[in-house]
């Protein structure tokens, strides 16, 4: 009602008052510095709720993923994380050899009942991969996850395709199933299982085109996509969602500024599709039309590495120009 909310100190305060209270002892079963990265969450959820970046905070489902942040004291010996309240600490497979000081730690528990540990660690350099010299252009499609200025295509995953029917007679088991039984939590685990396996291969296919693109060029100009509008069609909505255009551009920069590359984001005006890279005269483009005849000097090509080509031809332009705001990871405009 007054558009205001209790600051992340005041909380803290009230923390430490409702833990001397037996109604509440069991706020010391967990160490106070992740009570106090509960409430610093809390506290920038109601900062974004009242600036109109998101909705009113919710309670955290039991049901969905859990998770909970130790901002220090944490340690790896062998095959035990050790992190406060736990004295022996807690048997690990580590997922491969940890370099560098650990930081913090986040432990998440999956809604299949997997336990997994984000830890997070410190390095003084990442390794750089050598310079190539090389820019690329690069078209975000349906069609084909990305068509690069090279020539290149990458096919896309389809992955809601490839099991949509197992997904949807999963859900019309589920749905037949009394809510709170047994057989409905099996049923229940079953889809949560598909939809982790769904997951898992589009994330992994995105990093691998990632990365090797990282690898491959020192300058990536990608295009500054509205994926919330696009998902407003009815008839590609699934498989815009299914493309993931916002983690592949996401993983891009951040994959950038680790390795010393740059991302040039191109306007989402900038008419790449319909404009032609040999002369520059824009046509008319319907979305069926897969090859375009310039009106202007006749050449034939493919719509997706014609773009690609503009993309990368005004990447370039910005680039050399100074106008992109950080030449070691480039963020233009927001998501």
């Amino acid at each position: 009602e007054k558009g205001r909310s209790m600051s992340w100190f005041d909380c803290n305060r009230e923390a430490k008052t409702l833990k001397q209270q037996d109604d509440y002892s069991w706020l010391k079963e967990v160490n106070s510095q992740s009570l106090n990265s509960s409430l610093k969450n809390l506290h920038r959820a109601f900062v974004n709720f009242f600036e109109g970046r998101a909705r009113f905070p919710r309670f955290k489902s039991r049901r969905s993923q859990q998770s909970f942040h130790c901002p220090q004291h944490c340690e790896v010996k062998g095959n035990r994380l050790l992190i406060p309240k736990f004295r022996e600490g807690i048997r690990m497979r580590l997922h491969r050899p940890l370099e560098g000081v650990i930081k913090n730690v986040t432990i998440k528990k999956t809604v299949l009942g997997a336990y997994y540990a984000c830890i997070q660690v410190e390095v003084e350099k990442i390794p750089q991969p050598a310079k190539t010299g090389k820019s690329v252009g690069l078209d975000l499609g349906l069609h084909h996850l990305i068509t690069t200025s090279d020539g290149e295509q990458i096919a896309h995953p389809r992955t809601l395709w490839r099991f949509g029917k197992q997904l949807s007679k999963a859900c019309r088991d589920l749905s037949r199933k009394q809510r709170g039984s047994r057989r409905y939590e099996n049923q229940r685990r079953k889809v949560a299982r598909l939809h982790q396996k769904i997951r898992h291969i589009r994330h992994d296919h995105v990093h691998q085109a990632t990365i090797r693109l990282i690898r491959q060029y020192d300058v990536i100009s990608i295009e500054d996509l509205h994926v919330k509008g696009m998902m407003k069609n009815r008839r590609l909505s699934k498989s815009i969602s299914d493309a993931v255009f916002g983690e592949l551009r996401r993983q891009l920069i951040y994959k950038s500024r680790w390795y010393g590359k740059t991302v040039v984001v191109i306007d989402r005006f900038f008419p790449s599709t319909k404009r032609c890279y040999e002369c520059g005269y824009d046509n008319e483009v319907k979305l069926s039309n897969r090859q375009i005849t310039c009106q202007a000097c006749g050449r034939r090509y493919c719509r997706d590495e014609n773009a690609a080509k503009n993309i990368n031809r005004e990447g370039k332009r910005k680039h050399s120009a100074g106008t992109a705001e950080n030449r070691r990871g480039v963020k233009v405009s927001r998501a």
